[in-house]
């Protein structure tokens, strides 16, 4: 009997081909069998790099001018003028359609014939109150010096008659008193005057004395508005206190005939000059009167004119800015009507619109670059953007709350045409060379983010030598170090900000 060595032998030697590939195939079934036995405890590691972070956000939307407008006439009437043709580019104020104006254009004519009649009358009256200026002034002052006078000479008899008999400490003498220093403090605006001599207060110049003392030395410069009202009350006062006296003065024993005779010629004069102060008064009025008149004049016919040239302007449809006109919708000789338009487009960048959804909207702001891709061209066609406006409002679509975000195209390109499909990915943020690993390898335990870490056995680093071993095996064994993560990026990297993970470390996957 052979034995098996010697079989084997045999079976070896008649069977070759079969034999070398069954040695094959024990070899390499020999090395996974071995390779199963010293597992690295993973199925799946990456490496931590250091790179570049870019968060994305990615919508589409659908190219819109940056400015459209409808234009209409806002009132019916002949149309003269259509200028342009859909297609036509235009400048901004550029005309582009007129109604008939002719009638307001002879209204025009007429109002300017008025504006200037009427500037002539008001420079007639600034003319002839310029001449008499001079004249108006000397005679101001005149009466008010005279009425002055009165006043003061009319005080000076009162004084007299006062000492004469009313000097004792009597109700009379107090009233009598009274109404002398209310008068004398209208004259020289000075109290306690009430019981002085004449010779006292004729020697002051103060109050409306000093007042139309500087007046006649300058007329010119005199505030006869003011001045006339206030001589005007004074003679009043003084009146009442001629009155006063002149009262006592009849219940009173021994008084002369002269001193009555004194006080009423006072009165007299007084009244005479209160009358020449409302004369001269109504005077000037009447004069600035006219004046004022004749300048309201002429403000209202250049009011009216104003009104006619706004008229004339609505009648003129003119481009509100530099762009295309795409439709025209009226004709020469036709009666506008309320659906007659030109429709307008701007020249220029063109925009795109598109609705963020709230888990997005954070991580855009003003300012952000994108790219987009129109369908029309393909992808390999980039076109370059930027974020102009983020409403700061939210509203609601399908259940969801979004926000209206405006991206303008940053270079012209005669390719970017309205209505066309867009394909946009924003570039909400950014960060270089910076420490990152897969966000799916983040294993989150109590609130805290860790990364699991393949080390060999034999390694020798101070960053596990408190830590707990997870896993172990013949050769290798893992950690989890705990992280503070950053930004998250479109592509799946996270950004490391601190923990005990290092460029190059082996991370092992969920």
């Amino acid at each position: 009997m052979k034995t098996l060595i010697t079989k084997t032998i045999d079976f070896i030697k008649r069977h070759k081909k079969l034999s070398a590939l069954g040695a094959v195939i024990i070899i390499v079934a020999g090395f996974f069998i071995f390779r199963g036995s010293s597992s690295t405890l993973a199925e799946r590691t990456t490496r931590a790099a250091i790179g570049d972070i870019e968060q994305e956000v990615s919508v589409t939307g659908r190219v819109q001018p940056a400015q459209e407008v409808d234009l209409a006439f806002d009132r019916s009437g002949r149309i003269i003028l259509v200028a342009v043709k859909a297609g036509n580019k235009v400048g901004s104020g550029q005309i582009l359609a007129q109604l008939d104006s002719s009638e307001l254009y002879a209204q025009r004519q007429r109002e300017l014939a008025n504006i200037s009649a009427q500037e002539q009358r008001l420079n007639q009256l600034m003319a002839i109150s310029n001449s008499s200026e001079k004249t108006e002034n000397s005679s101001a002052i005149d009466t008010l010096s005279k009425s002055l006078k009165v006043g003061i000479d009319a005080m000076i008899d009162l004084t007299n008659a006062q000492y004469a008999y009313f000097n004792l400490n009597s109700p009379e003498a107090n009233q009598i008193a009274d109404a002398k220093e209310k008068a004398l403090k209208e004259i020289y605006g000075v109290s306690d005057l009430g019981r002085v001599i004449s010779g006292y207060f004729t020697g002051l110049n103060s109050g409306l004395k000093s007042k139309i003392g500087q007046a006649e030395q300058n007329p010119s410069l005199a505030d006869y508005d003011t001045l006339i009202p206030e001589t005007k009350n004074m003679l009043l006062v003084v009146k009442n206190a001629l009155e006063i006296i002149n009262s006592n003065m009849t219940g009173t024993a021994g008084v002369s005939a002269t001193n009555f005779a004194t006080i009423k010629a006072d009165t007299d004069l007084i009244i005479a000059q209160i009358s020449s102060l409302t004369t001269q008064t109504k005077s000037l009025i009447n004069e600035d009167y006219d004046i004022n008149i004749a300048k309201l004049q002429v403000d209202q016919a250049k009011a009216n004119l104003a009104l006619l040239d706004a008229q004339i302007a609505k009648n003129t449809l003119r481009a509100p800015f530099y762009g295309t006109v795409t439709n025209v919708d009226i004709q020469r000789g036709e009666i506008t009507g309320s659906g007659s338009t030109i429709s307008m487009i701007s020249n220029a960048k063109f925009e795109v619109e598109v609705n963020i959804s709230e888990a997005d909207i954070a991580k855009i702001k003003i300012g952000n670059q994108a790219v987009i891709t129109l369908d029309a061209y393909g992808s390999d066609n980039k076109f370059d953007a930027m974020v102009t406006h983020i409403d700061p409002a939210a509203k609601i679509i399908e259940g969801v709350a979004t926000y209206r975000v405006i991206l303008q195209f940053t270079k012209q390109d005669a390719r970017i045409l309205p209505g066309l499909t867009t394909n946009i990915d924003i570039k909400a943020n950014h960060r270089s060379n910076v420490l990152y690993v897969s966000s799916r390898d983040i294993i989150t335990k109590d609130g805290k983010k860790y990364v699991r870490v393949l080390v060999q056995n034999d390694t020798n680093d101070d960053r596990f030598a408190n830590l707990q071993v997870i896993a172990e095996g013949e050769t290798q064994r893992t950690y989890d170090l705990e992280v503070q993560t950053g930004l998250k990026g479109s592509d799946g990297r996270i950004e490391i900000i601190s923990g005990g993970v290092k460029e190059g470390d082996l991370v092992v996957g969920k």
